[in-house]
């Protein structure tokens, strides 16, 4: 069993437990089981924050991946962290489903930087649109 722990750390109105099934139903596509995930709902001033300190752009995003390597936390293989504001979700009319789903590609190490037609085969099979 997969194990999703969420922390909304601006008390967005969100519902866990759709959240949580969009991540396990994703995992099961591709075979992923006993996998860990965190994910971080926070504001847009605090994404803009961390977009700047890893990826040295100085402007705010909707989603960032933060994949952990290779490493077991009680019998669960960690995946790592996605980070989400939703104000940025909101100013481009985003559907969080997909942009969660987006955030758990990279965490699968799909790049769309790197190989887009790798990436849209990955996107295509949890029916991601972003």
């Amino acid at each position: 069993m997969n194990r999703v722990e969420i922390h909304n750390q601006e008390n967005f109105d969100i519902q866990d437990n759709h959240i949580t099934k969009i991540i396990d139903d994703s995992l099961l596509v591709f075979d992923q089981r006993d996998c860990f995930v965190e994910l971080n709902f926070v504001s847009k001033s605090k994404i803009a924050e961390l977009n700047q300190t890893f990826r040295q752009i100085d402007h705010p995003t909707d989603v960032l991946s933060f994949p952990q390597a290779a490493m077991n936390n009680g019998g669960l293989k960690v995946l790592g962290d996605i980070v989400v504001s939703l104000e940025i979700v909101a100013e481009k009319d985003e559907k969080m489903d997909d942009v969660v789903k987006h955030g758990l590609l990279h965490l699968l190490g799909y790049d769309h930087e790197m190989d887009e037609s790798v990436w849209q085969k990955a996107a295509d099979k949890i029916n991601c649109q972003y």
